[in-house]
């Protein structure tokens, strides 16, 4: 099982995003990508960080 705060890409040297902190990177592209949106910056961060989380929790779920 991941956590919320594992690293997107760990390595000996390196300890980089976190997960959530990569997963929401990717979200906020997503969402900057649409030009109908007319948010200001608190907004976008807080959808990204709203499927971010949405996402872990998603994975984490137990599927058996």
């Amino acid at each position: 099982m991941s956590d919320r705060k594992d690293n997107a890409f760990p390595d000996a040297f390196h300890c980089g995003l976190t997960k959530r902190e990569y997963f929401a990177a990717k979200a906020m592209q997503g969402l900057l990508a649409n030009p109908n949106r007319d948010w200001n910056a608190n907004d976008y961060v807080i959808d990204a960080l709203w499927y971010a989380d949405t996402l872990i929790e998603t994975l984490e779920q137990d599927t058996d």
